[in-house]
């Protein structure tokens, strides 16, 4: 679908209200983006997880300026020449060098089920709580970008937005949409794997 759009049809898709719409969108160009720029920043010695971070940070960019594109050209080549300035201007910055914290979490997994029966002072985890959450886990540690799967677990380890996104070098406004997309990336996955939101509400519920 990605390469069949026009020009309105991107801007339509990325800016329409209905979530799966603009997801699905957000997705293709994302991908078109990431199989554009991986060998060029590759070949510059970044990892699989460095080039996720520049598409991750360049579609916070292309959403904040989508207002300014002008149709002189092909939508995805205008967003991956946006991808390719942001990564540029990353490693200028040195930006995987100082973010020790991305870089420490990178290959960190999360144990959902330890975690809840070490802090949940109610009765021990059901058999279908227990499943709900093995999927929830391996959707945060196999679904998510290294950004991502970062800024959850920090909330889930209890830290301020403020803290996150000083640990990030990044701010606010950056971490709300990481946790944003993240939790749409989630429910999807999960949804797949046959869960959806009222029953999970239910299983967790007081």
């Amino acid at each position: 679908m990605a390469n069949r759009r026009t020009n309105d049809e991107w801007l339509s898709d990325l800016g329409a209200d209905d979530a799966a719409v603009q997801d699905e969108a957000t997705s293709d160009m994302q991908r078109s983006i990431r199989n554009h720029i991986s060998a060029q920043f590759i070949k510059r010695g970044l990892r699989t997880s460095c080039v996720d971070d520049i598409v991750q940070e360049a579609s916070l960019r292309i959403f904040s300026r989508i207002s300014t594109f002008r149709g002189e050209s092909r939508f995805l080549t205008w967003a991956t020449a946006v991808a390719v300035r942001t990564g540029l201007e990353l490693i200028r910055r040195g930006f995987w060098e100082t973010k020790t914290t991305v870089d420490l979490m990178a290959d960190e997994r999360i144990d959902l089920v330890a975690q809840w029966q070490s802090t949940s002072l109610g009765p021990p985890v059901s058999a279908q709580q227990k499943e709900v959450l093995n999927a929830l886990e391996d959707a945060i540690n196999n679904s998510l970008t290294v950004r991502q799967r970062c800024v959850l677990i920090m909330e889930l380890q209890g830290q301020a937005v403020d803290l996150i996104a000083r640990e990030l070098g990044t701010n606010r406004g950056a971490v709300y949409k990481l946790t944003h997309d993240a939790r749409k990336k989630l429910r999807r996955v999960l949804e797949r794997a046959g869960f959806d939101g009222d029953s999970i509400q239910s299983l967790f519920a007081d």
